[in-house]
């Protein structure tokens, strides 16, 4: 089987905090995960941010420089699992538009890496045809048969005292045979655990990574 064209799709993220965390405020702090307590570096700052809360979660928004994306952070109080089943996009937009409140924010640094094949996703969905002999796309390539082999997606994201960090693309592989409403003073948000991330558009209150 030979590689006859590669399809590429990418986006490129990098955004400084409207407010930076001072790394001399970056300590070596206690992460609880499942499985276990580990040490992470947790970055501080104390400020005015966009909070909401409620049965289920704390959620905070982190703008970056320009006024155009933020970081929505959402820390679960308890059972990820139910934040996870119940979050909706009105939650996410809901914390775009929080009630100003003096938060203590507390959040690691960190660097996620993901990779996913999307085969089996999009057979799934009905491009069955498209990863098999059937497949036609003799309007790419008329001289020998094409089809789809693979379709990965790759992503990092990488968060600092200075910002964030993020780029994602998608290849597709072609071979031939061959919150509450009451405005909070003095919050504590340390996300010492598991917790969702959203880096989005404002304007358009979409999830970008």
């Amino acid at each position: 089987v030979d590689t006859r064209l590669i399809l590429t799709n990418a986006v490129y993220f990098k955004g400084d905090w409207k407010f930076e965390f001072k790394k001399k405020e970056t300590k070596k702090k206690d992460f609880y995960t499942p499985d276990g307590k580990v040490k992470v570096d947790m970055m501080f700052q104390k400020g005015g941010f966009s909070y909401v809360e409620n049965e289920l979660y704390q959620a905070i928004k982190l703008p970056y420089k320009g006024g155009k994306q933020s970081m929505i952070v959402i820390l679960p109080k308890a059972n990820m699992a139910d934040v996870e089943s119940k979050l909706s996009q009105y939650d996410i937009s809901r914390a775009l538009t929080g009630y100003e409140a003096n938060v203590n924010v507390h959040l690691p640094k960190f660097k996620l890496e993901y990779l996913e094949y999307f085969n089996k996703y999009l057979i799934e969905k009905g491009m069955k045809q498209s990863f098999g002999g059937g497949a036609d796309f003799s309007g790419m390539l008329t001289q020998e048969p094409l089809w789809i082999d693979q379709v990965i997606h790759k992503s990092f994201i990488e968060v600092s005292e200075e910002g964030t960090e993020a780029a994602a693309a998608t290849a597709v592989v072609m071979t031939t045979e061959s919150l509450s409403t009451s405005k909070p003073k003095d919050i504590e948000f340390n996300a010492n655990k598991p917790f969702l991330f959203f880096v989005m558009d404002d304007a358009t209150e979409s999830i970008l990574f």
